[in-house]
């Protein structure tokens, strides 16, 4: 499913920029953010629904802007062991 929507909205002209477990990365100008957003919603929707035989999926958003970045709480310390092995002194660092 996830690959379909991957697919599908590269198709329509978003850029993609990873999948991130079961959700997309995506990058979008601030100027048509809320518009990509919901495209890429109703893309997903629409490929669980071909998946799923017809079954709707529920989609939820995450948005971060510039110069903040997105940060799964769930990898904050793997992260942080990496920019400490890396000799980074700020692991807020990208």
């Amino acid at each position: 499913m996830l690959r379909l929507a991957c697919t599908l909205a590269h198709q329509a002209g978003l850029k993609i920029i990873a999948p991130v477990h079961d959700a997309i990365l995506l990058e979008s100008p601030i100027e048509t953010l809320n518009q990509d957003v919901l495209r890429l919603q109703n893309i997903m929707i629409e490929a669980g629904r071909i998946i799923l035989d017809g079954f709707s999926i529920r989609v939820e958003t995450d948005i971060t802007t510039y110069p903040d970045r997105y940060m799964d709480e769930r990898g904050v310390a793997m992260w942080e062991k990496v920019q400490r092995l890396g000799g980074c002194e700020n692991s807020n660092r990208v």
